[in-house]
C-alpha cells in the first residue's frame, strides 16, 4: 500500500470525526521541574554519547533516550529527528511511522552516517555553533513528537490490533528536566527539526523557553510545514488531536491550532519578539504534498507566507525549488540565489540584519 493511499484510508476513516479531545489549555507557568543533571561519565565533551531515559517510551513500549555531544561553548542546538507519522490502524499498518523503537543501536548508525547533517556532523553547522552542546532527539513516536496518549488500533477489515505509545511530548518533557539541570543557562537555545522533527521542534518549542526564558531563542522548521486552515484538511488535523492527543504540546500555547496549524508560528512570533522562527522547504516538496493531501503545495506555502510571515518582524522563509523533501541534512548543498542555507541561517542565529525571506 503506497503512502498515499494509506493516508486516504485515514482521511475517509476520520472524515465524519470531530475533534473530540478536550481543551486543557495549561500554561507552562512558575518553576519547571528539574531532574538529575547529565554526568561526564554519561555524557563525555566531544563526542556522542547514547544517554538512556527508562522513563521515555517509544512506540512498542520500549524505553528510547538522547544523543548528546557537550561542546565548549555556551550554545545549546536541540534536532528532533523526523521519520513519518501515524493515527490509526490503516496508518500505522502501511508504515506512514517509520521507527517504533529506537535504541542505541539505530543512534550508532546515525552518528556513522552523519544524519542528519544539521546537528551530527559539526563541520555542517553554522559556523558560530560549531562549539554548541548538541542534542539529538530520536522519534519513535508516529504523533510528530507532540502527543501524549495510549491507542490501541484496530483494523475494520480483519479485526488485527495495534498498540502505539503516542507519547513523544510527554518524552520532551522528561528529557527537558536533565538537559535544563544540566546546561541551565545558555546564551543561544536552537530548536530545529525535519519533517515530523520540524513539526515537533514548534509544537515542544514552548516548553523549551520555559526551561530557558532568559536564552536567545531560535526556532528552525525545515519541512513541517504549518499550513494555514484548512490548507491541512480538517479530518487528518482532528484525527491527530484524537489520536495523539496534539493538545498536550499545543494547547498550553496555541488552542487556535486546533482549527488552523499556522497559529502556532503566529503565537510564538507575538510571545517572543526577540527570537526568529525559519521554515525551510522545497517548493513542491511531494512528500508532503502527499502526506497532507494538499496537491497545491507551492500554493499553500504562499499562503502560509503572505499570512503569517510577512505580517511579523521575526519570522522568515527559505524556499529552493524543487519536489525533495528536507534540506537540513544536505545543508551544505542547499542554495537559493546568492544565499547558501548554511550562511542564511548563520545570519540567522547571529542576529545579521541581512537575514530575510529567500525565495527562488
Amino acid at each position: 500500500m503506497s503512502v498515499r493511499t494509506a493516508a486516504l484510508l485515514a482521511f475517509l476513516a476520520a472524515a465524519c470525526n470531530a475533534n473530540t479531545t478536550p481543551v486543557t489549555k495549561k500554561a507552562y507557568d512558575g518553576k519547571p521541574p528539574l531532574g538529575a543533571p547529565l554526568t561526564a561519565s554519561e555524557a563525555p565533551a566531544g563526542t556522542w554519547s547514547w544517554v538512556p531515559f527508562p522513563d521515555a517510551i517509544c512506540g512498542d513500549g520500549s524505553s528510547t533516550g538522547l544523543g548528546v555531544n557537550p561542546g565548549t561553548g555556551a550554545d545549546l542546538v536541540v534536532f528532533f529527528d523526523g521519520g513519518g507519522a501515524c493515527w490509526s490502524y490503516e496508518t500505522c499498518a502501511a508504515g506512514l511511522a517509520m521507527d517504533r523503537s529506537y535504541g542505541p543501536d539505530t543512534f550508532a548508525v546515525e552518528v556513522a552516517n552523519s544524519l542528519p547533517g544539521l546537528v551530527l556532523d559539526r563541520a555542517a553547522l553554522p559556523p558560530s555553533l560549531a562549539d554548541a552542546t548538541l542534542v539529538f532527539v530520536p522519534y519513535c513516536t508516529g504523533d510528530v513528537h507532540g502527543g501524549d496518549a495510549v491507542q490501541t488500533y484496530q483494523s475494520s477489515i480483519t479485526g488485527a490490533t495495534e498498540q502505539w505509545h503516542h507519547v513523544g511530548h510527554a518524552n520532551v518533557m522528561r528529557f527537558l528536566e536533565r538537559l535544563a539541570a544540566t546546561w541551565p543557562s545558555p546564551a543561544r537555545l536552537v530548536v530545529a527539526g525535519s519533517s515530523a522533527g520540524g513539526f515537533g521542534a514548534l509544537a515542544n518549542y514552548e516548553a523549551f523557553r520555559w526551561y530557558w526564558p532568559n536564552a536567545q531563542g531560535f526556532l528552525v522548521d525545515d519541512s513541517g510545514p504549518p499550513l494555514v486552515g484548512d490548507d491541512i484538511a480538517p479530518s487528518l488535523r482532528n484525527a491527530w488531536y484524537d489520536a495523539w492527543h496534539l493538545g498536550a504540546s499545543l494547547d498550553p500555547f496555541c488552542v487556535a491550532c486546533r482549527t488552523d496549524m499556522s497559529a502556532g508560528i503566529a503565537a510564538i512570533a507575538k510571545a517572543h519578539k526577540a527570537d526568529r522562527i525559519a521554515f525551510l522547504s522545497h517548493t513542491q516538496d511531494l512528500t508532503m504534498s502527499a502526506f497532507l493531501e494538499q496537491p497545491l503545495f507551492a500554493d499553500a506555502l504562499q499562503t502560509l507566507h503572505t499570512a503569517v510571515f510577512v505580517p511579523t518582524d521575526n519570522a522568515r522563509m527559505f524556499l529552493v525549488s524543487g519536489t525533495q523533501h528536507m534540506l537540513l541534512p544536505t545543508i551544505g548543498a542547499q542554495a537559493t540565489g546568492t544565499w547558501t542555507l548554511r550562511d542564511w541561517l548563520e545570519a540567522d542565529v547571529t542576529g545579521a540584519t541581512t537575514w530575510a525571506d529567500v525565495m527562488p
